[in-house]
């Protein structure tokens, strides 16, 4: 059978697999309260296995992501890329290698990776897989040429099995560290390795992914993930509604994700700051109910600037010292007005709902659009050297350079939340961004 028809196969399998039941979960989100398994095929009986790891052996300078056990249901307009997860799963390293898969925002390629790094991990061993992801790579990489330990890297990564790079077209190579990535990614497609790479950026774009793959970019295989379709949307949110334990009805989940076309991923993680604000702020906003802390989250910029607040309090006692941290600014040039506005309200409205946290300022400063990913990892690079444990974000929507900027602070274990600039007089602004940082 030639390998296309094995996929399709693959693909007839996994239709056959995925019957929706009441049950399940669409590949687009772990569900904590659903069993978690990882199947060999679609028709075998769910493994179950422990909670999210990491990988623990060998030097690897930062790079690992931790694994967190999952499943994928096919639906139908992901059967393609099911059937080439499933395929690497039981074959790695033969049929579709390298794997890459490309998607926009809330596709779920987090998700698939995930999936596929945690399934070889359970045969060869956690130390067997390298789950990372393009800036992490790139960190870890231009950290170790800088200690002299690159040669060092290469041999402990060349001793995996397998290689699994998310955002991969985040990758920042410097001329130092390209030779080192081209090498790895044509290693891992020769010798049995297996490398799977996950990119939102289309096939042939202008990426440094593109350029250290050189001679590999067109093998292997290549899959578009789609975004669900409405129902699945919805039945993906009521599931994980459900699973934090928040009572929201359908409307209320319709009219705040839905009706606006929030992307799964961003409507996902406003549930989980729903959560943490039921949790963290409980004596300034007891009794309200989930629908008005969502809202309290969700408004807008026509939003008056105390609505939905509950009133300051004077038995708020300030932050122990032991409990300050230290927050840093970032602002495009021409706004360090706004900037300072913006660090006095996040102070108030920290101090409104009553969080015990609070903050020194580490740094203000101003940064340019003009070399999107130069300006992320510049601003990345400041925050580590000024010992930031969080930091904020003013930014245009849709700009790159905050999306870009907000993942290279999560690499480096620093908490960053984004200010929409044209929206820094709305309160849920800032409790939104004080639940990405607290």
């Amino acid at each position: 059978m030639a390998d296309e028809d094995k996929l399709k196969e693959k693909e007839r399998q996994a239709g056959a697999a995925g019957n929706g039941g009441p049950n399940s979960v669409p590949y687009g989100m772990f569900v904590p309260s659903v069993s978690t398994r990882i199947r060999a095929t679609p028709q075998e009986p769910a493994l179950k296995v422990p909670g999210p790891v990491a990988p623990t052996g060998g030097e690897k300078w930062g790079m690992e992501l931790p694994l967190v056990p999952t499943t994928l249901d096919p639906r139908s307009y992901n059967r393609f890329a099911h059937a080439a997860a499933m395929t690497v799963v039981e074959n790695p390293g033969f049929i579709c290698n390298p794997l890459q898969i490309y998607g926009g925002p809330g596709s779920g390629k987090s998700h698939f990776l995930n999936f596929i790094a945690y399934s070889l991990a359970v045969p060869g061993g956690l130390d067997s897989v390298l789950f990372t992801d393009g800036i992490r790579l790139s960190l870890g990489l231009e950290a170790a040429i800088r200690a002299g330990a690159a040669e060092k890297l290469e041999r402990t990564l060349l001793g995996l099995k397998a290689l699994l790079v998310d955002d991969a077209h985040l990758l920042h190579l410097t001329d130092a560290g390209a030779p080192y990535v081209r090498r790895l990614l044509e290693a891992f497609t020769e010798g049995g390795r297996q490398l799977v790479l996950a990119s939102g950026a289309p096939p042939g774009a202008e990426t440094s992914l593109e350029a250290a793959m050189g001679g590999i970019a067109g093998a292997g295989w290549t899959v578009d993930l789609k975004v669900p379709t409405a129902q699945d949307y919805r039945h993906i949110l009521a599931q994980f509604t459900k699973s934090l334990g928040l009572n929201l009805s359908e409307a209320d989940l319709e009219a705040a994700f839905a009706a606006q076309g929030v992307p799964l991923s961003e409507a996902v993680k406003m549930l989980g700051r729903v959560k943490k604000l039921e949790r963290l702020a409980p004596a300034a906003l007891g009794g309200r109910p989930h629908s008005g802390l969502l809202g309290l989250l969700s408004g807008g910029s026509g939003a008056e600037p105390e609505e939905g607040l509950p009133a300051p309090s004077a038995d708020i006692p300030p932050a122990a010292p032991d409990r300050r941290q230290r927050l840093g600014i970032f602002y495009p040039e021409g706004m360090a007005g706004e900037a300072a506005s913006a660090l006095g309200a996040l102070r108030g409205v920290s101090g409104r709902l009553g969080l015990a946290a609070g903050w020194d300022e580490a740094f203000s400063e101003a940064y340019s659009c003009g070399d999107q990913y130069a300006a992320a990892f510049r601003m990345g690079g400041l925050a580590a050297e000024k010992r930031a444990a969080g930091v904020a974000i003013i930014g245009g929507t849709g700009s790159e350079v905050c999306r870009i900027a907000l993942k290279v602070l999560e690499s480096l274990k620093i908490k960053a939340a984004w200010l929409p600039a044209a929206e820094l007089g709305a309160p849920a602004v800032y409790a939104r961004a004080l639940m990405d940082l607290v």
